[in-house]
């Protein structure tokens, strides 16, 4: 429309961009109160084939990384939207905390007792001092990790809502790649 100036066209901007923000926040919250009010609806699924799904993506779309996989078949008890949600969390952080290009390692296995699934990367990562304010609702763990990067604090909140869900344990370690390394293990 000719009659709008520029300021009035920045504020129409800013103001849907809030909106869109606003809607992602209210969806993972709500996403949250799910996982917490969830029944025990853990079936035997294969993580394997969503791990190389989710986590695939970083290979081939907007910046790419170089990943190395050692994934084997592995059966869980679980729930296969919750995993699909931790694994996209997972791959939105790596697009968010690591330079394009970084190497990525993905390890997959288990033995008659659980499941183990390792992640290594070479951003930044996350300083031992700040790792478990990453995990609380809203955390941000230092101001490298803030609101301009788009996210509300919620995603690794919402990765230990699953995984405590799935009656695992989380750890948050420096990676021998430099960066962070996310290691989730699930009982079988």
């Amino acid at each position: 429309d000719a009659d709008v100036d520029d300021l009035e066209l920045r504020a129409l901007d800013r103001i849907g961009s809030e909106s869109r923000r606003l809607e992602s926040l209210v969806t993972q919250l709500l996403l949250l109160e799910r996982i917490d009010a969830a029944a025990d609806d853990l079936v035997p699924m294969d993580l394997e084939p969503l791990v190389r799904e989710y986590l695939g993506d970083l290979a081939d779309l907007g910046t790419p990384r170089v990943i190395t996989w050692d994934l084997r078949p592995e059966i869980i008890r679980g729930n296969a939207d919750q995993w699909r949600q931790v694994l996209a969390n997972v791959a939105q952080n790596l697009q968010r905390h690591t330079p394009e290009g970084s190497p990525v390692a993905v390890r997959l296995a288990g033995d008659a007792h659980q499941v183990e699934l390792v992640i290594d990367d070479s951003g930044p990562g996350i300083p031992a001092d700040q790792r478990a304010v990453a995990l609380e609702r809203f955390g941000r763990p230092d101001s490298s990790r803030s609101r301009s990067t788009g996210g509300f604090g919620l995603g690794m909140s919402v990765i230990a809502a699953v995984i405590a869900r799935h009656h695992g344990s989380l750890e948050l370690a420096e990676s021998p790649a430099g960066g962070l390394r996310l290691r989730i293990v699930i009982p079988r």
